[in-house]
């Protein structure tokens, strides 16, 4: 046993024994390479019993329960070790810890305690002076303070983001570009169009290089284009702009990649509003067969597809089609009326129209 122990430990030396089994556990959930990480998380948990371990185990087993679909069962993962989190050391991990709760906490629809958890993982971040991972963070608590209705502080956190690129990168910098997308998006939030139109002109000539237009990013940048020319009433502009975008992620992710969804679904809404539904259909249909294919037929992407055919069919007066749709999302978007009360709202209104009236 001794002579295989040091064998075991020469051969570890050779062929990287200072491998970090946490970072490449955390690198092979993010990669989806789950059967690879559960022989690093095995390792993780091989170690004696401590705050410091328990707390790894609890965020990679979490963020692989995320990463597969199930974000109730992350959350749940994560608050079981939410006591030992000022037990550890590592200000890093720490972060990561506060970061990963609090994002968990708001997609569960519990904004007010995501709130304390994000502010904890700012000020860990703030002190490391890591202003790429405070801009993370920033931007779920933009989010959070945007369920909460406090617009006032989304505009407060997408500026504090958008400095803190700045200072890094300097203004004429392809990274500052797409976070002024980001704020663009809070100015419309903020019912302040025309401040997010000024960002667009800006950005016009650093956005416009061949470089930046290959970057997968550059989708998610269109899209907030897109938003601002829908906010202003240029509807066509838009419609073409998501066009790109939908160009970009076919190319860079394939066919029947999730990442496309967004895009469809706003092109999508995009269609209804201008009168041309037929387009529409296509695209919410498009928006299923990914999901479907992808085995995520239950997510709340799903509900917001049938209630965008929904109406389509109803417009068309094809009012059989039209309940079957938002039949079929009604229970979808109730697992999700936390996060989506809107959308709940909406499919009740349109599926109360359909029951006889006393």
């Amino acid at each position: 046993m001794f002579c295989f122990t040091l064998i075991s430990l020469f051969l570890g030396l050779r062929l990287g024994g200072d491998e970090n089994p946490f970072e490449k556990a955390e690198l092979a959930i993010d990669s989806g390479k789950f059967e690879q990480a559960a022989k690093w998380i095995e390792m993780v948990g091989a170690a004696p019993a401590s705050p410091l371990r328990d707390c790894q185990l609890a965020y990679l087993e979490a963020s692989q329960f995320f990463r597969k679909g199930d974000a109730n069962q992350a959350l749940t993962r994560l608050a079981s070790a939410e006591s030992q989190f000022t037990a550890i050391q590592d200000p890093h991990l720490k972060a990561k810890l506060y970061h990963r709760y609090g994002y968990l906490l708001l997609v569960a629809g519990r904004a007010a305690p995501a709130e304390i958890q994000l502010k904890k993982a700012l000020e860990i971040k703030a002190a490391l002076k890591d202003p790429i991972s405070q801009v993370k963070t920033l931007h779920t608590l933009s989010d959070c303070a945007h369920q909460l209705g406090q617009i006032e502080n989304v505009l407060k956190y997408s500026q504090q983001a958008l400095d803190l690129v700045a200072q890094k990168f300097g203004k004429a910098h392809a990274e500052t570009g797409f976070e002024r997308g980001f704020m663009m998006e809070a100015y419309l939030l903020a019912n302040q169009p025309k401040e997010a139109e000024k960002l667009v002109s800006e950005n016009r000539d650093l956005m416009n290089t061949d470089p930046i237009k290959k970057d997968p990013r550059y989708a998610d940048y269109l899209r907030q284009i897109a938003r601002v020319a829908t906010k202003n009433g240029n509807f066509a502009s838009a419609f073409f702009v998501l066009d790109d975008a939908q160009a970009l992620e076919k190319q860079a992710f394939g066919e029947k990649d999730m990442k496309r969804i967004p895009t469809l679904l706003q092109q999508g809404d995009l269609a209804f509003l201008m009168e041309e539904s037929w387009r529409g259909e296509g695209l919410f249909r498009e928006v299923i067969t990914i999901l479907e294919s992808n085995q995520q037929g239950n997510s709340p992407d799903m509900a917001r597809a049938l209630y965008g055919l929904g109406m389509i069919y109803k417009e068309w007066n094809n009012l059989a089609e039209s309940k079957a749709m938002f039949s079929r999302a009604q229970p979808i978007a109730q697992k999700y009326k936390q996060k989506f009360p809107s959308l709940v709202m909406e499919i009740e209104k349109e599926m109360a129209a359909f029951k006889p009236a006393p």
